[in-house]
């Protein structure tokens, strides 16, 4: 009987003590009017950022609260007294009550603070405020409970999902914070290309990275801050295929980092691709020799082609000179180009930096051929800019239509007047003649620089005698030629060196009968 009433006795003890116990409050905090009642209010969800309040005493001395999260967010939890003499104590758990982090007070007895914790992955977990000593501490009061984020979840849709397209040599802005510290961008580019891609900060303490990666995810370059700490780049890429990438903008150590502000992104083509739609136009066409033509070199059209059609083989310059002007970095190259596209010749940059030149060169047959202005490098190149091109005749070739046509007839003691030229830098005149007759003929330079020649042909236009060029230069003659026959000649008054030459000038032809 004795043994009955002490379990009896245990029993009604033990129901006094559950009775007496505060029950945990979840969600909204009751008023201190209602005490007594039974506290089954449903959770509330806190959101990074917003603070909630609450009472602790001694009838409620824990108090959870619900969070709930998307990824593995790296969070700050802060409780700080508001009235009363509280030493709060906070901790974070899982829903089976699994305690993942905990804080007591401070130094200042006021705020309870979780610094820095990444929470396992997505999923709903909750704040547990308390007070020093739990059910047996006597402070109360009531607090303010804080959650932030300091870096949402790196699978966090705000660090995945596409915020906008970014476009060659077009900047965007955009905005680092704890909620969105990573954003994504997509690019689209072509096989070839050579791309720079640069973030830089405009405010805040930023300090930023940017990354490039194919349309898997699979990184190809990526850009750290510079030692200021305020831009990222990395210095070129050139991409494998054609297609969309991605571009991402974020901040050093990425979800671990503790930098935001805003910032400005620039995709910069430095290159274009060689299949590139801004290299396939049709070569711009050349109508005539020494025309002055003037193009523009870019990253996008780093190289510029412009055709001509040659009737003959001839002697030409090509020069390329940059245009004046501060922005105009332009180093200068040029190719000559055959029918297959083939390179005949190339001129490089000569020493100003400013000039390209091919030389006195000679086309090996007619036909269409191109000239190509593009930058000292190429497609790696960095200059761009403004420039000239010449295309320069200083020889018309053998059997150009040009030197064919007849100047004219020249008749004895009658002065013929011509004019030698890099384009005709022979005439042709015809002249009766008599057997027996023996003929003095002379071509006098009249003005410019020409070395005048002289040579007579017969009628089939074979060579029949050369004449001779004076010491001074000036003068050619073919003096006491016995004709052969009754027939027409050809008198051909040319410059030294024919279509090598490099006189010209007008010249008057005389032929007298000798005395």
């Amino acid at each position: 009987m004795t043994r009955l009433w002490q379990m009896v006795s245990v029993s009604l003890v033990l129901v006094l003590v559950l009775a007496a116990m505060p029950p945990v409050v979840r969600g909204e905090v009751a008023s201190p009017d209602s005490v007594g009642e039974a506290f089954q209010q449903e959770q509330d969800v806190l959101v990074y950022g917003e603070p909630v309040e609450g009472v602790i005493d001694n009838q409620i001395f824990t108090q959870a609260w619900s969070l709930e999260s998307q990824a593995a967010d790296r969070v700050q939890v802060r409780v700080e007294r508001l009235d009363g003499n509280l030493i709060p104590d906070v901790s974070l758990q899982d829903l089976s009550g699994n305690s993942l982090s905990r804080s007591g007070a401070d130094d200042t007895r006021a705020v309870a603070t979780i610094r820095d914790y990444k929470l396992p992955g997505p999923g709903n977990y909750q704040v547990v405020v308390g007070r020093d000593r739990g059910e047996t501490g006597e402070t109360s009061g009531a607090y303010r409970l804080t959650v932030e984020a300091l870096g949402l979840g790196v699978e966090h849709p705000h660090n995945t999902t596409i915020v906008d397209v970014v476009e060659y040599d077009t900047s965007v802005s955009g905005e680092i914070t704890p909620e969105h510290w990573q954003h994504v961008y997509t690019l689209t580019g072509q096989t070839g290309d050579i791309v720079r891609i640069t973030a830089t900060r405009e405010s805040g303490t930023l300090q930023p990275r940017v990354e490039l990666q194919d349309v898997n995810g699979e990184t190809l370059a990526t850009g750290y801050a510079d030692e200021l700490g305020v831009t990222a780049a990395f210095n070129s890429y050139e991409l494998k295929a054609d297609g969309q990438f991605r571009v991402l903008v974020y901040r050093d150590r990425g979800i671990d980092g503790g930098t935001a502000g805003e910032y400005t992104l620039t995709a910069r083509l430095l290159g274009a691709g060689e299949d590139s739609a801004s290299l396939s136009a049709p070569p711009t066409p050349l109508e005539d020799y020494d025309e002055v033509q003037q193009g523009t070199i870019t990253h996008a059209r780093w190289y510029e082609d412009w055709q001509f059609t040659a009737l003959a083989s001839d002697l030409i310059t090509i020069t390329v000179t940059r245009l004046p002007g501060a922005d105009n970095t332009l180093r200068p190259q040029v190719l000559v180009l055959g029918g297959a596209g083939q390179e005949l010749r190339r001129g490089s940059v000569d020493l100003s930096g400013a000039t390209a030149v091919i030389d006195r060169y000679k086309l090996s047959t007619p036909g269409a051929y191109t000239v190509r202005v593009l930058r000292e490098r190429g497609k790696p190149g960095v200059t761009t800019g403004q420039y000239e091109l010449r295309v320069d005749l200083l020889g018309s070739g053998e059997g150009s239509p040009i030197l064919a046509p007849i100047t004219g007839a020249v008749e004895n003691g009658v002065p013929s007047e011509g004019e030698i030229t890099h384009a005709r830098w022979a005439d042709s005149w015809t002249y009766a003649g008599q057997a027996g007759d023996r003929l003095d003929i002379v071509a006098t330079r009249t003005d410019g620089t020409l070395v005048p020649r002289i040579e007579i042909l017969d009628a089939n236009q074979q060579s029949l005698r050369s004449g001779q060029v004076a010491a001074t230069g000036d003068m050619a003659s073919l003096l006491q030629y016995e004709l052969p026959t009754s027939a027409e000649y050809y008198i051909v008054v040319s410059r030294d060196r024919g279509q090598d030459g490099a006189t010209m000038g007008a010249y008057s032809l005389m032929i007298q009968l000798s005395e």
